[in-house]
């Protein structure tokens, strides 16, 4: 059987780092991020006999677990408005993880391209500058988004999906999708996503993302601004949602 693609990016040697250095988090983060890897090991095996409704049943699980790392060395790190988010609570969750997918995304137009240095054991960011290829050690500190007028990753994350009614139906899509594709519900998604292997690379990059991300914050004596950006976004996007009380997708 050829390596499936959880194989194949569990096996480089940054996803390595990053799986042993869970140990550095908090022992609620670091119980969550082992679960969250766990559950792609599960969704991993589970895929391989076939099984796609399950398999995307662990990998959203997941992302979930991933979400709850995070937002756990948020409040750890006392980040100004991280109490406003509620670890408890599948909309804040799922705020937080489609919010991370829209970044991820964005950051894929300029090419940064992440890797693994074993002379330094540490996680570098490859980057071209005016032409040049440029190494530096991977730390969120380096990226930030311009302000021009008030918090401009809130308009990128917008424009991204569209407009804010595309980003809050998104939330809701992504905060029942676990339970919609396992479980009996008229308005349930009975044979899963259309495309199984993108959902479950999707959830594979975005938990192993968030879990860096958290390792990142953690092991960061300052505030990085690009994190504040992202919980400014992130609280305004439910404080907006709570607000409207749109009759979005259920």
């Amino acid at each position: 059987m050829l390596p499936s693609y959880i194989d194949r990016f569990m096996a480089h040697d940054a996803a390595k780092w990053i799986h042993n250095n869970i140990h550095t988090l908090p022992d609620r983060a670091s119980y969550a991020a082992s679960s969250a890897i766990r559950s792609l090991n599960w969704a991993n095996t589970i895929d391989k006999i076939n099984l796609k409704i399950p398999a995307q049943y662990c990998a959203l699980h997941a992302t979930e677990e991933a979400v709850a790392c995070l937002i756990h060395v948020l409040k750890v790190k006392e980040y100004q408005k991280s109490d406003n988010i509620n670890i408890k609570d599948h909309e804040d969750k799922s705020t937080i993880s489609i919010v991370s997918q829209g970044l991820i995304n964005i950051f894929k137009e300029y090419e940064i391209q992440f890797a693994y240095s074993d002379t330094e054991d540490q996680i570098i960011i490859k980057t071209t500058f005016n032409g040049k290829l440029k190494y530096d050690t991977a730390s969120l500190e380096y990226f930030s988004f311009s302000i021009e007028n008030g918090n401009s990753m809130i308009s990128d994350i917008n424009e991204y999906f569209g407009n804010f009614d595309n980003l809050a139906n998104q939330i809701q899509i992504s905060r029942n999708a676990r339970n919609k594709i396992f479980y009996a519900d008229k308005d349930g998604y009975p044979t899963g996503f259309d495309d199984h292997k993108k959902c479950l690379e999707r959830e594979v990059n975005l938990t192993i993302a968030m879990i860096w991300a958290s390792i990142n914050i953690f092991n960061t004596n300052e505030k990085m601004k690009i994190v504040e950006q992202f919980l400014d976004t992130s609280t305004h996007i439910i404080s907006t949602m709570n607000s409207k009380k749109t009759h979005y997708i259920k």
